[in-house]
């Protein structure tokens, strides 16, 4: 009776431990998912940042593991992805250590596919803050003075700004300064899910002393024509008032001030020109001497002869 017992004990025991071996813990993590096989005419609209993944592990095993310090890399696979909303498989990367344990994670996920937009921006320079006193801010070099913004066509095409922010109290003669590009909405919200290059330009901006100043219109020159067949439809100069400054008597008789001729010649489809304005002697611009002037072209309609029989 008691060799029986202690089998029955034994076979409990034993029973126990191996349930205790066959019980699995799951551990939920967030994996950072990244982007490989994308083509380079093509970027990625909308996508999640993490991906959910879980790993089982032995109920013994479950405090020597902290979810935290876990690294899992998802990895979706847009290798001959085309424009439009479907379906990507998804890879996990798990470190060598935890590749033991069993793995779960959504092995496909949603993601918008749009053709790649890119556009040449010219740099706005924001003033904040006040200048030294008995100082003001002149002329303001930017270089480069235009970035590269690139990223999907919906994104850019809502991007209204490019700017810099120059703070005047930190402002000192003869000193440039380098400052992050932004990239704003035309609500002023910040743009992100794009890339812009060169991210930083460089800011030389200049003081003098304080003098008066007029703000004016802005009024473009031309020079030539567009390609035959072609008309300018509308343009769009920004910005379209600048602040002046120098002698009084020669900024009263001053009404508009005129940019450098922009050259029409044989445009056949919408155009950005960055030119110069035209300063007279003794006359500065407060801020750039630069403006940006859209031009739109459009085909000129062609007539339709009328209908046999009519006149």
């Amino acid at each position: 009776m008691l060799i029986l017992t202690s089998i029955v004990l034994g076979l409990s025991l034993w029973l126990y431990v191996r349930s205790l071996e066959s019980t699995k813990v799951p551990i939920t993590v967030a994996a950072q998912l990244y982007v490989s096989g994308k083509s380079a005419d093509i970027d990625v609209a909308e996508i999640p940042t993490t991906v959910s993944a879980t790993l089982y592990v032995p109920l013994e095993d479950r405090d020597k593991i902290d979810p935290k310090s876990i690294k899992v890399r998802a990895v979706v696979d847009l290798s001959g992805a085309e424009e439009g909303i479907a379906e990507y498989p998804v890879s996990l990367e798990v470190p060598s250590e935890l590749r033991k344990y069993k793995w779960e994670v959504e092995n496909r996920i949603v993601v918008a596919i749009e053709q790649v937009a890119q556009e040449s921006k010219m740099v706005a320079v924001v003033e904040s803050g006040e200048a030294p006193t008995g100082l003001e801010l002149g002329a303001v070099t930017v270089q480069p003075e235009s970035v590269t913004i690139s990223g999907p066509k919906s994104v850019v095409s809502k991007v209204d700004t490019v700017r810099v922010l120059l703070l005047l109290s930190n402002v000192e003669t003869g000193k440039t300064y380098t400052l992050p590009v932004e990239v704003f909405d035309e609500n002023g919200k910040p743009i992100t899910g794009i890339r812009v290059v060169p991210d930083a330009v460089s800011v030389s901006p200049a003081l003098s002393p304080m003098q008066p100043r007029r703000t004016l219109l802005v009024s473009p020159k031309w020079t030539g024509q567009p390609a035959p067949g072609f008309v300018v439809a509308a343009l769009e100069v920004n910005p379209n008032e600048v602040t002046v400054q120098g002698e009084r008597k020669r900024l009263s008789d001053m009404r508009t001030i005129e940019t450098e001729p922009v050259d029409l010649t044989g445009l056949k489809e919408n155009t950005v020109r960055s030119v110069r304005l035209k300063l007279p002697a003794g006359v500065s611009v407060m801020g750039r001497d630069r403006i940006e002037i859209r031009i739109k072209i459009d085909p000129i309609p062609v007539a339709e002869p009328p209908p046999p029989g009519d006149g």
